[in-house]
């Protein structure tokens, strides 16, 4: 006999857990493990349809198994799959389809191909993502007709924390797309700088020699000057060049 299971403490368990992490797929797997307390789970992903539902991309994977295949994180539509996304789309976009056998559907197919695991049932929650995107939690596990109306109800539940995760994530990693592409940015002037100025840099192998270094590896750098007494151009302290903690 199932123990009963408090709606708002499954809420707030996963919730804790899913916003509880910038990283997405840490916060995922603790929320794997929370939800294997009240339903079959063996593997958990998010996807994100592009607009015009050419390509589906996976933006988080966490999997109890240990023959997971590796797969690209952007995978583009076969016409039936495109099809039968537009048609969900008519749907309430917060409600839950469960597909007893994952290969007898081209969309479960499709969310769950990396995976070797033929014989795999899955539980599907559309998600509305900011900009009225198609956003999707699967769920899945072993073994046909794994999951019933009650786990739907469940996981019905959940459509808000996982939402804001999953858009928080494709900010996050935006975020951090841009800050590599600015280093390397950096580094590519820094270069240029150096290939315009020349070799013959006065003091690179003396007291500027730690100034070029760090030019040279795109850090940001602060130099002090020191006065001279016969009146002429201050000149860099030596040992100055220290990164700017600014």
């Amino acid at each position: 006999m199932d123990m009963p299971v408090d709606e708002n403490e499954v809420f707030r368990h996963v919730t804790l857990r899913i916003c509880g992490n910038l990283d997405i797929e840490i916060a995922m797997n603790s929320c794997q493990e929370y939800m294997a307390s009240i339903m079959p789970v063996e593997g958990m992903s998010l996807h994100l349809f592009s607009n015009d539902f050419l390509t589906v991309r996976t933006i988080a994977h966490v999997t109890r198994y240990h023959d997971a295949v590796k797969f690209d994180k952007v995978v583009h539509l076969s016409r039936k799959v495109r099809d039968n996304a537009h048609r969900w789309t008519k749907w309430l976009l917060d409600t839950v389809t469960i597909f007893d056998r994952n290969d007898s559907d081209p969309i479960a197919k499709a969310m769950t191909q990396f995976i070797k695991q033929p014989d795999s049932s899955s539980i599907v929650l559309r998600l509305r993502i900011e900009g009225n995107r198609l956003g999707i939690l699967a769920v899945y596990a072993k073994g046909e007709n794994q999951y019933t109306e009650k786990h739907s109800h469940y996981l019905s539940l959940l459509h808000d924390p996982f939402a804001i995760a999953m858009s928080n994530a494709i900010k996050h990693e935006a975020v951090i797309n841009l800050k590599d592409q600015l280093t390397d940015d950096v580094q590519y002037l820094s270069k240029e700088l150096l290939h315009i100025t020349g070799e013959d840099v006065i003091g690179k192998d003396g007291g500027l020699k730690d100034v070029m270094r760090m030019v040279q590896q795109g850090d940001r750098v602060q130099i002090h000057y020191v006065k001279r007494f016969d009146g002429g151009p201050a000149i860099p302290a030596r040992g100055s060049g220290r990164a700017s903690s600014r």
